[in-house]
């Protein structure tokens, strides 16, 4: 169906780590003992997944997406289209560090709820707008935006319950 053989250079997987580094670290710098402890005590609906779940599946996803974003950087775009998919790649970016400050630093299940509506409206844009520049990219970046929209769905409950 696709070779997904892209090269990617050095510098562009350099690239590609980082800009996911900085997405992990800027929604993990509110994940706190407090936060844990505050997460805790909530009513979980019946499709939660276990803990350590969460850990697996992100770090999955954060590999597809620096794969991703590798190829982007590779793939021969206009200056329009270039500005076009950064910019909506930092917006959702930023969307996942407003989702974990509003829920586990705020402890605002409505908040993060919200957020994270946003972080999914965001994704599928940037996926849309990837998919102008890569098609391979955009179709590797499905399960996220696939996970994203389970995450709203068990968000929902999750606010309906507390």
């Amino acid at each position: 169906m696709f070779n997904f053989n892209s090269k990617c250079s050095w510098s562009s997987l350099v690239t590609s780590f980082i800009l996911v580094a900085l997405v992990r670290v800027s929604s993990a710098i509110f994940m706190t003992k407090d936060a844990f402890t505050w997460y805790d005590s909530l009513i979980f609906p019946a499709l939660t997944p276990c803990n350590y779940t969460y850990g697996i599946v992100w770090g999955i996803l954060y590999f597809i997406m620096i794969l991703a974003l590798c190829m982007l950087l590779e793939t021969p775009k206009t200056s329009s289209q270039s500005t076009t998919l950064w910019s909506v790649f930092t917006l959702q970016s930023i969307a996942q560090a407003v989702w974990s400050y509003c829920f586990f630093g705020l402890h605002s299940v409505k908040y993060g709820y919200w957020a994270l509506v946003a972080t999914l409206i965001l994704y599928v844009i940037f996926v849309m707008e990837a998919h102008k520049v890569s098609k391979k990219a955009a179709y590797i970046l499905i399960p996220q935006a696939l996970w994203l929209s389970f995450a709203v769905f068990h968000s929902y409950q999750l606010m309906m319950l507390n």
